[in-house]
């Protein structure tokens, strides 16, 4: 899939994601708080 963020959430839109978490960050980045948080 393409790393673009509105294509993506479009995608998900289409097939009926009704709760999509969004966070940017640099590809360097290794932490990532909105997926430690759905871990949980």
């Amino acid at each position: 899939m393409d790393q673009n963020l509105e294509a993506q959430v479009e995608v998900l839109q289409k097939e009926g994601c009704d709760k999509i978490f969004q966070e940017k960050s640099s590809g360097a980045s290794r932490e990532n708080k909105t997926i430690d948080y759905n871990k949980q």
